[in-house]
């Protein structure tokens, strides 16, 4: 999946009317497009909170970082980093690493993401694995959802992952355990506090 440069969001698709594109593609083109609507919009409620950008793209794939942002007094730091792989309109993975980590690519030119190379720290690694079935339940919401709620109820989901260094454990009341924070959610729809230590479920 080679990159072709952000695409601009216009009011039309311009796929739809191209009998050289396939179906996979129109679908894919409506959800880059719903998926810079909202977070080009300035009445995104996840725009304070989140930094976006696409990382790679081809007509029927891509990938993009989101970055969640955590307010100290005028200042902000990053408290998580994700990448979210896309395809045929639709979300396939999800991939973190640290704050401070960069993207590993296979090609020189970086337009070819290596998501074998994994975070060097567990705690990422982890959230990767549980991330992949938190991004399953989002999606579940509504399974006949439009790109655009879709996107809406991954995000929702997501953010509450930058609470982990801050909400203690349900079970044993630390935030800390053996250097991890809580990251396994019993119930991320429904609950966001419902949250416990891999070793205290």
């Amino acid at each position: 999946m080679e990159a072709q440069g952000q695409s601009s969001s216009t009011g039309k698709n311009p796929l739809k009317n191209s009998s050289l594109v396939t179906n996979e593609e129109n679908l894919h083109r409506e959800f880059e497009l719903a998926l810079q609507e909202i977070f080009g919009s300035t009445r995104n409620p996840y725009m304070r909170r989140c930094q976006f950008r696409f990382v790679e793209q081809s007509p029927s794939n891509c990938a993009f970082e989101i970055k969640f942002m955590h307010p100290v007094g005028r200042s902000q730091f990053c408290a998580l980093k994700m990448i979210f792989l896309i395809k045929n309109g639709s979300f396939d993975y999800v991939q973190f690493i640290a704050p401070h980590e960069e993207w590993t690519f296979s090609d020189y030119n970086q337009h070819q993401l290596d998501l074998d190379k994994e975070s060097r720290y567990c705690l990422y690694r982890r959230l990767t694995m549980y991330g992949n079935l938190y991004l399953i339940s989002a999606i579940s919401l509504v399974p006949a959802a439009g790109p655009k709620q879709t996107i809406g109820n991954v995000i929702q989901v997501f953010i509450r992952l930058a609470a982990i260094f801050s909400t203690p454990c349900k079970v044993c009341k630390k935030i800390l355990k053996d250097f991890m924070p809580p990251i396994v959610f019993t119930d991320i729809i429904r609950d966001p506090r419902s949250i416990v230590h891999e070793s205290c479920r």
